[in-house]
């Protein structure tokens, strides 16, 4: 069922894991998402690349620390989470 979820919204696991996480704490840092996904942050990297190319995230420089990237899911990654999320209750 699961499989059949991520291809129903052309979305894999990877990328679902990062926009929960970001739909739940905007802002995060791309080496907190490599931590909290147990992943390394060339992954994450790799990961945001194509998700801020399909519009679901965009990452914006950190104002107090210009090295560090936050990341925020956009209105459509939220809602893609919004509404997909309960079909994995």
């Amino acid at each position: 069922m699961h499989a059949l979820f991520f291809e129903d919204y052309d979305i894999s696991p990877a990328q679902f894991d990062l926009l929960s996480q970001v739909a739940a704490e905007p802002g995060l840092s791309q080496q907190a998402l490599a931590d909290r996904l147990l992943v390394t942050k060339g992954n994450v990297c790799g990961l945001l690349d194509r998700m801020e190319r399909d519009g679901l995230v965009e990452r914006r420089r950190d104002e107090e620390d210009r090295r560090i990237n936050q990341v925020h899911a956009t209105d459509k990654g939220r809602s893609l989470f919004d509404g997909s999320a309960p079909a994995l209750e």
